[in-house]
């Protein structure tokens, strides 16, 4: 895991050495963040050429992020990654919200729980 973090944390000190994707306000933000601090690393399986790995980033003011990177078989460092801000929490006051799919990250779990469940049992 401490490699996997370390090829992170040199990509966000690097920036032009790596692929960035994903909307240009949240690698915007996570590139002039600053207190960074890796909070989870997730290690997947290789397809033969390269591995998939997935981050959680937390800054000193509270913003996440969601980034998952790619790593060539036998490289030292990312080939590509894509970066996903947490959205703020949800707080509706009154409607119905339905979320039927989306990427893992991208703030599905931001609906208080109460909501959820609502949307859930109403879709049984």
């Amino acid at each position: 895991m401490d490699s996997y973090e370390t090829m992170l944390r040199n990509a966000l000190k690097n920036p032009s050495t790596v692929a960035w994707h994903g909307p240009s306000h949240a690698v915007a933000s996570l590139q002039s963040s600053t207190s960074l601090e890796v909070t989870s690393v997730a290690v997947g399986a290789s397809d033969g050429t390269e591995r998939r790995v997935d981050a959680a980033l937390l800054s000193a003011d509270g913003r996440e992020w969601s980034v998952p990177f790619f790593v060539a078989e036998g490289s030292s460092g990312l080939t590509k990654l894509w970066v996903y801000e947490r959205p703020d929490p949800f707080e509706p006051t009154s409607g119905l919200v339905v979320v039927v799919n989306g990427a893992s990250g991208v703030g599905k779990s931001a609906l208080p729980p109460l909501h959820r469940s609502t949307v859930q049992d109403s879709l049984r």
